[in-house]
């Protein structure tokens, strides 16, 4: 039989233990929720527009939005940093 260095063991227990640990046991639904979270609003129903100006130092302002339960907000992104995508 082969002896494995231990951090050979770790390392093959953390890979093989993800993998198993990913395939467990689902309960949610995906197939028939219809909740309204990532699904685009109508133009119309926008409430107000928040600007998210976002920095090379990974900062985004306002670093809280706050919305109430069945408003639709229009979200624009402005780089602010000097980093191009």
């Amino acid at each position: 039989m082969m002896k494995l260095p231990w951090h050979a063991v770790a390392l093959l227990s953390l890979l093989f233990g993800f993998d198993t640990a990913a395939t467990g046991s689902h309960t949610g639904t995906h197939s028939g929720d219809r909740s309204a979270i990532g699904q685009a609003g109508v133009a119309a129903s926008v409430a107000r527009t928040v600007t998210i100006e976002m920095s090379d130092a990974m900062r985004f302002v306002p670093n809280r939005v706050r919305v109430r339960p069945g408003e639709t907000i229009r979200f624009m992104v402005k780089n602010v940093g000097t980093h191009e995508a």
